[in-house]
């Protein structure tokens, strides 16, 4: 289904696309993405998305069976690299910030289950 809204779009103002894949009743995935309204990105926008990407990117080369990372492995690997990211452009985050703040949920979620369907995902475990 499309829905399409007209509003005014002011500089900041973004986009917020949210996709989701069930199957039989069941959350599969979920894929979020979020754009500047004007179709560019202001300098500071272009700065954190870039800060943003080196994370992921950096982290999504950790991401393979022969390198023997637990899942909590990635998440801790996450927040320090996104921490360091952050705070090369000026975010100023000391112990704890990051994850109280801006990344309290666990690295994918892991895709919703520790949110939203499981009480009892263990985040330690391989």
């Amino acid at each position: 289904m499309y829905i399409q809204r007209l509003c005014l779009r002011h500089q900041f103002d973004y986009i917020f696309s949210h996709f989701s894949k069930v199957y039989h009743n069941f959350l599969l995935s979920i894929l979020a993405r979020t754009y500047p309204s004007t179709g560019t990105f202001s300098p500071a926008q272009a700065e954190l998305y870039t800060a943003l990407l080196s994370t992921q990117k950096a982290l999504c080369e950790l991401c393979t069976e022969s390198s023997g990372h637990s899942l909590h492995d990635l998440h801790r690997k996450s927040c320090e690299l996104l921490k360091r990211e952050l705070n090369q452009i000026g975010f100023g985050l000391q112990t704890g910030d990051l994850e109280r703040v801006l990344y309290p949920h666990f690295l994918s979620h892991p895709i919703g289950v520790d949110l939203h369907e499981s009480s009892n995902f263990d985040r330690s475990g391989e």
